[in-house]
C-alpha cells in the first residue's frame, strides 16, 4: 500500500461519502496529486537558522 492510501483514504468514515472517496478516479487523482504536492514542498523547506 502506497503512503496516500495509508495516510489518506484509510482515516475516511465508512459510509457512503467515504466509500465514494477511497473508490472514484478523478476524486483519488486529485486527492494523490494535492497530497505529492504538500509532500515536495514539506521536503523542498530549508531549516531555519536563527541570527
Amino acid at each position: 500500500m502506497s503512503e496516500f492510501s495509508v495516510n489518506i483514504l484509510r482515516k475516511f468514515r465508512s459510509d457512503e461519502i467515504g466509500s465514494t472517496c477511497r473508490t472514484d478516479p478523478v476524486i483519488l487523482n486529485v486527492g494523490k496529486r494535492l497530497w505529492d504536492k504538500g509532500r515536495a514542498k514539506e521536503r523542498k523547506k530549508k531549516p531555519e537558522v536563527r541570527k
